[in-house]
């Protein structure tokens, strides 16, 4: 049976991705209505882009998620799908790395796998998905408490 565990989010994370676009369409209203304005194929163009932006990363914040699926770690995010194998992982350890990764919160894991590979993840409930990781097999020597 599958365990899921939902991504933590911080607010302020979302804050700044969402003001961003805010601040993006306000830049496209000030620049259509100053002089003669933008033509209205970019005008078009420009909205679209903001528009399927916005969509992308509400679909993203809320379709990131990780799964512990038998002997497998799934990450999903968006159109991002990973799979990494338990028996893969090397090392589970905290970070507030900044890197762009599947993860809505700074408060993040990185999981080591494979040969030299990484993921940082963020899961709400992070003692219960560590707890998941050492049922599924991952040895507590791997996984680090800070």
């Amino acid at each position: 049976m599958a365990r899921r565990f939902a991504s933590r989010v911080d607010g302020w994370l979302v804050g700044v991705v969402f003001g961003s676009l805010f601040v993006g369409g306000m830049a496209i209203v000030v620049a259509a209505s100053v002089g003669e304005g933008i033509p209205p194929l970019e005008l078009g163009l420009a909205l679209l882009v903001l528009i399927g932006t916005g969509a992308a990363m509400v679909w993203m914040m809320r379709t990131t998620h990780y799964a512990i699926e038998g002997d497998q770690l799934a990450v999903r995010g968006g159109p991002w799908r990973l799979r990494i194998a338990v028996a893969d992982i090397t090392r589970v350890a905290p970070s507030r790395s900044l890197l762009s990764s599947p993860a809505w919160s700074l408060d993040r894991l990185e999981i080591r796998y494979g040969a030299n590979r990484s993921v940082l993840i963020s899961p709400d409930d992070r003692d219960g998905f560590l707890r998941a990781l050492r049922d599924a097999g991952v040895p507590a020597k791997v996984i680090s408490s800070g």
